[in-house]
């Protein structure tokens, strides 16, 4: 059984997360943001360069300068809005970390660029003090954004039913970069008769929507009740609850921070594990 709701076809993306397949908005806002810092940077390469040639001596006028500086520190915010806008859900990923990085140097080189000794101290104080205050606080915007939950890293909001310990991680191998993920899991028996199943489950939300269900199923049931681990893989940041546990299925409800702004996917790892020393009628008797 799959997450609720029905999921276009979607990729993975380099962060791991899943965006969907033909997303014309997502590509075009990567596209702006990634060409406005390559211009933004070209542009502080060559007004570098042309001071150190002493191409470039006089020193502009000190409201030039600050208008200059303010259009300098508007551009760095907007190409970060882009690149954040682009990243699923708003989160901090590999993207919005080079675009932000990009964005700083750039941003520090036009300022250095225009940085005369001719240039009165007090209209370089404001200068500065704007671009570095503006930096500061991209930064801090930037660190207070939601992870994007990529790899094995445990989800903090992960619950354990059962034994209250968390199960060693059988992952499902991941499928090719172009396929869906909407469900894959495997079950395996140990020596000792001990069933463990394991799987990855994607959780859809609608714009609006802020809360869903994954319903796992356990075919054929588990003879006893099992233990159940949660752990997020991917996605949007959210928070994982072992709602139901039955021998025969589990019911995870995954809440987001917020509704959803647009089609949002989360990827849920379960871990379901039981003692098999019987049939499921024993749970009758």
């Amino acid at each position: 059984m799959t997450a609720q709701g029905a999921s276009p076809p979607s990729v993975a993306d380099a962060q791991g997360a899943t965006v969907p397949a033909g997303d014309p908005l997502g590509g075009a806002l990567r596209t702006a943001a990634a060409g406005g810092v390559a211009l933004l940077a070209a542009s502080s390469a060559l007004l570098v360069v042309r001071r150190w040639a002493g191409a470039a001596t006089q020193p502009p006028e000190p409201l030039l300068l600050v208008t200059l500086g303010g259009i300098i520190v508007l551009a760095g915010w907007c190409l970060r809005f882009l690149a954040f806008r682009a990243a699923p859900e708003e989160c901090r990923t590999r993207f919005t970390q080079a675009i932000s990085i990009a964005t700083s140097t750039a941003v520090c080189g036009l300022a250095c660029g225009l940085t005369f000794a001719a240039t009165p101290l007090a209209v370089r104080g404001v200068l500065w003090a704007t671009v570095l205050g503006s930096e500061l606080a991209a930064w801090l915007a930037y660190r207070a954004a939601p992870p994007n939950r990529g790899g094995d890293v445990p989800h903090r909001g992960a619950d354990t039913a059962g034994t209250g310990t968390r199960l060693p991680s059988a992952r499902v191998p991941r499928p090719p970069s172009d396929a869906v993920i909407v469900q894959q899991q495997i079950r395996t028996r140990s020596a000792t008769g001990c069933e463990t199943l394991a799987g990855d489950f994607q959780a859809t939300f609608v714009p609006g929507q802020r809360t869903t269900s994954l319903h796992v199923a356990f075919c054929p049931p588990f003879a006893l009740l099992p233990g159940v681990t949660v752990q997020q893989i991917s996605g949007a940041e959210a928070r994982l609850n072992v709602a139901q546990i039955l021998p025969y299925g589990a019911r995870i409800d995954v809440k987001l921070p917020r509704e959803a702004s647009r089609l949002t996917e989360v990827v849920v790892h379960v871990t379901a594990e039981c003692e098999a020393t019987g049939s499921a009628d024993r749970i009758a008797g």
